[in-house]
C-alpha cells in the first residue's frame, strides 16, 4: 500500500472551509473540513482515514469531539491498524497497549513528561533515541536523568536481585571510576521492591523472580525493537531532508546557470562551496519565487567576487602554458650552454625579469606570444646571467671586506678563489666555498609577495603568491612589478618547476675567520702561499695530521694514535678555539696515500 513516508503539518486544520454549491451553483453557506467529514459515511471515513500517516490520525483526533470519539473507538482500530501496516519494520503493538496509544509512543517527536518539542531528525547526542518503551513513554534527556538515579541514590534500599530488572541506561555525562554510570528508574524499582517484600518463601521468591525476568526479557527484546525502528525512521527522514536540501541547491544552481555564472559555479566546487552560504539554502524544501528573489542579490554579489578569482585562475593558467612551452626550454638551453658547476639565476629569477615578463604577459593570453618579444627577451637572457654572476660577486667581496683579516684592505675578485676564502651559512652551518656558495640552498627561498605597482596607483597592491605556502622562511622577499598579469608569473613558474627557487641574497652567509686562521695554518705548515687558490689545493689533495683541540674528541685522539685527515676534511670539523692561540701549531705534514 502506497502511504505517506510522515506526517502533514495541516492534516485536521479547523480555518479550513469550504462553499456549499446547490444545483443551480449558487454557494448557500460555508462548510468546514472536520464537518464534511463528520457527515461521510463512517466505511468511507475509515477507508480514507486509514491512508493517512498515523501521526496525522493523531492530529485528526485532536480536531472535534466527534472524531475523538470516532478515532478512538475499539470498533475502528482497522484505522491504526491500517495505516501501520504501511510500515514493514513496525515492531507488533503490546497487547497491554491500544493502538492510539502506540502510535503516539513511536510516531511523537516530544517529550511526554515536559512536552519538549525536538526536532524530527533529533537522535539523544548520547547514541540513543527518546523512546522508553519498556516504560511506555518517551523522554527528553533532562526528565530521564530526573526519573532515574544510580543504584545507590535511590530513596530506597532496594534489593540487589531487582537490578537486573530494573530498565536502565548508561549516562555518558557521569562516570564512576572509568565507567559510565549506570542510571536505573526509580517508579519501576520501588513497584518491584514493594512487590518483591510481599513475597515470604524463598520459593516465591525465586518464582516470582523468574517470572519477572522472562517478562523483562521480552520487553527489553520488544524494546530494542521499537528503537531500532525509530532510529531507522529517524534515518529515513534525515535522508529525505538532505534530499530535499540538495534539491533545492541544485534548483537554486540552474537559475544561477542561466544567469551566466556556471563558470564561477565550478570555480567554487558548486553551490555548497560558496564564500557565505546562505540559510535559505539549506531549508528542505523545494526553490519557490519568494526565496530565490531573496537569495538572488546575495548569491549574486558572492558570484561576482568568485568571477575575479576565474579570472586570475585563466591569467595564472595561460601564463603557466607559456612558462612551460617557451621559458623552461629557453632556460634549458642556457643550463646546456654552461658548464655543469656554473651558477646561474634561477628559472624563477628569468621569469621575472623585464623582457620575459614583458613577454609572457603580452595579450591577449590565449594567443601566441608576439615574435619580437620572444626573440629580444632569449637574447638578453646570456647577458642577464652574467649581470647576475658579477652582482653575487661583488656582493660576496662585500662581505670579505667587513671580515677582519681584510680590514682596511683593498679586495679584489682573486681573493675569492683562495683557498683561505672559507664562507659559512649561520641558518644550516654548512661550509661553502667559491662559487658553489652563490648555489647555496639558502640563498634561494619560495617565499615571496608580489608588490604590483600599476603606473597612477598611488598605493600598491601586495599579493602573497603560491610558494609562501610551502616556505619555512619567515622572511619573505618583496618583488616589484608593473603589470598586474606579472603577479601570476610567480605562482606559474613555481607549480610548472617545484624545484625553482627566488634568490633572496646573503643573508646567511658570513665569512669564516675560525677555519680561516686554520687554512692559515695549514698552508704555514705546509710552506705554501697564502695566496694558494682553491683549485691547486683540490688538485694536490694533501693529508694532514691533526694537533689542535678540534680533534681531541675523536677516537684516534683518545687511543693515543696520530689523526690524519685530507685537508678539506680537517678544515669543515675546525671550530673555535678557547683561550690564546696565537703562535701554535695545528697541523703538520703527512702523507696521504697515492
Amino acid at each position: 500500500m502506497g502511504k505517506r513516508n510522515g506526517p502533514t503539518n495541516n492534516a485536521g486544520s479547523r480555518g479550513s472551509k469550504r462553499k456549499r454549491v446547490n444545483l443551480e451553483g449558487k454557494a448557500t453557506e460555508t462548510l468546514s473540513t472536520v464537518e464534511m467529514l463528520s457527515e461521510l459515511p463512517l466505511d468511507i471515513f475509515c477507508e480514507i482515514a486509514s491512508w493517512l500517516h498515523p501521526m496525522d490520525l493523531l492530529h485528526l483526533a485532536q480536531t472535534s469531539k466527534l472524531l475523538r470519539r470516532v478515532m478512538l473507538s475499539r470498533t475502528n482500530r482497522v484505522i491504526w491498524t491500517r495505516s501501520m501496516k504501511a510500515f514493514e519494520d513496525l515492531p507488533p503493538c503490546p497487547e497491554d497497549l491500544a493502538e492510539p496509544r502506540y502510535a503516539y509512543l513511536m510516531f511523537s517527536r516530544h517529550c511526554h513528561e515536559c512536552l519538549a518539542d525536538e526536532p524530527v531528525t533529533t537522535i539523544d547526542r548520547y547514541g540513543e533515541t527518546f523512546l522508553r518503551m519498556e516504560l511506555r513513554t518517551r523522554l527528553c534527556h533532562q526528565c530521564r536523568t530526573a526519573r532515574h538515579k544510580t543504584w545507590k541514590d535511590l530513596p530506597k534500599n532496594v534489593d540487589e536481585a531487582l537490578k537486573p530488572l530494573v530498565p536502565h541506561y548508561d549516562d555518558r555525562q557521569r562516570y564512576i571510576g572509568i565507567k559510565c554510570a549506570v542510571l536505573y528508574d526509580v517508579e519501576t524499582a520501588l513497584a518491584l521492591d514493594a512487590q518483591y517484600d510481599q513475597l515470604h518463601s524463598p520459593c516465591d521468591k525465586e518464582a516470582w523472580l523468574q517470572r519477572q525476568t522472562e517478562i523483562h526479557g521480552m520487553a527489553v527484546k520488544h524494546s530494542s525493537a521499537c528503537q531500532r525502528f525509530v532510529e531507522n525512521e529517524l534515518y529515513k527522514e534525515q535522508q529525505c531532508l538532505i534530499r530535499l536540501r540538495e534539491k533545492r541547491r541544485e534548483q537554486v544552481a540552474e537559475k544561477l546557470k542561466a544567469l551566466g555564472w556556471t563558470k564561477e559555479l565550478d570555480f567554487l566546487g558548486g553551490i555548497k562551496s560558496l564564500y557565505h552560504p546562505d540559510p535559505l539554502l539549506s531549508v528542505a524544501e523545494e526553490l519557490n519565487d519568494q526565496d530565490w528573489n531573496e537569495l538572488r542579490p546575495k548569491l549574486v554579489a558572492q558570484l561576482r567576487r568568485a568571477r575575479k578569482d576565474v579570472i586570475n585562475q585563466e591569467n595564472e593558467t595561460h601564463i603557466r602554458n607559456r612558462v612551460e612551452l617557451w621559458l623552461i626550454p629557453a632556460y634549458n638551453a642556457l643550463l646546456a650552454s654552461h658548464p655543469p658547476q656554473a651558477c646561474l639565476p634561477s628559472l624563477l629569477d628569468v621569469g621575472l625579469i623585464p623582457e620575459f615578463r614583458s613577454a609572457l604577459c603580452s595579450t591577449p593570453l590565449d594567443q601566441p606570444m608576439p615574435t619580437e618579444l620572444t626573440k629580444a627577451a632569449v637574447e638578453r637572457l646570456p647577458s642577464y646571467a652574467l649581470e647576475w654572476k658579477s652582482e653575487r660577486d661583488q656582493e660576496l667581496l662585500g662581505i670579505l671586506r667587513q671580515a677582519s683579516p681584510y680590514t682596511n684592505q683593498d679586495v679584489s675578485e682573486d681573493a675569492l678563489h683562495l683557498v683561505s676564502t672559507i664562507f659559512m651559512c649561520d641558518r644550516c652551518c654548512k661550509v661553502n666555498t667559491y662559487p658553489s656558495v652563490i648555489s647555496h640552498s639558502c640563498n634561494f627561498t619560495s617565499n615571496f609577495w608580489v608588490e604590483v605597482r600599476a603606473p597612477g596607483v598611488k598605493r600598491p597592491r601586495v599579493y602573497k603568491d603560491i610558494g609562501s605556502s610551502f616556505s619555512t622562511s619567515s622572511h619573505p622577499v618583496k618583488v616589484q612589478v608593473e603589470d598586474d598579469l606579472a603577479r601570476h608569473i610567480g605562482a606559474a613558474v613555481y607549480k610548472a618547476n617545484h624545484g625553482s627557487r627566488l634568490w633572496c641574497g646573503f643573508r646567511y652567509i658570513v665569512f669564516d675567520e675560525d677555519r680561516y686562521e686554520h687554512i692559515v695554518n695549514m698552508l704555514g705548515t705546509l710552506q705554501w702561499s697564502r695566496k694558494t687558490l682553491l683549485s691547486e689545493m683540490e688538485e694536490r689533495n694533501p693529508y694532514v695530521e691533526c694537533l689542535c683541540q678540534c680533534f681531541s674528541r675523536t677516537q684516534a685522539h683518545r687511543s693515543g694514535q696520530q689523526v690524519i685527515m685530507q685537508w678539506k676534511s680537517a678544515v669543515e670539523s675546525c671550530r673555535r678555539h678557547r683561550g690564546e692561540r696565537s703562535g701554535a701549531q695545528f697541523f703538520a705534514k703527512a702523507e696521504g696515500p697515492n
